[in-house]
């Protein structure tokens, strides 16, 4: 595979989104890279943040995003943002970026 494969994540919380719960986790082992769940417990509140001022809508089979990346900026996207992959029940799975709100402080 050419993308980044989640092994191993920290649930940190759910929100509400598309008129559903959805559960949220941070990525603490992909294939790549491995962190601490601490690292994963420091981001809640900026990702929370972040999804809260998402406005687009997630796929619609969207059960848990798994933030895989935390803020930065990527040459297709110059905002800076969170990389999440979107998971369905059936493992369905898309990537999406989400925004960080102007102002907010990265970490």
């Amino acid at each position: 595979m050419s993308h980044n494969q989640i092994f191993k994540k920290a649930f940190i919380g759910t929100i509400a989104k598309n008129g559903k719960t959805i559960q949220v986790s941070v990525a603490t082992e992909t294939t790549h890279w491995r962190r601490p769940d601490s690292i994963a417990q420091n981001m809640k509140d900026r990702v929370f943040t972040a999804l809260e001022n998402h406005s687009a809508p997630l796929p619609e089979y969207t059960a848990e995003i798994i933030i895989r990346e935390s803020e930065h900026e990527s040459q297709n996207d110059k905002r800076t943002h969170f990389t999440g992959v979107c998971v369905g029940e059936k493992e369905e799975a898309t990537s999406v970026h989400i925004p960080v709100p102007q102002g907010e402080k990265t970490g």
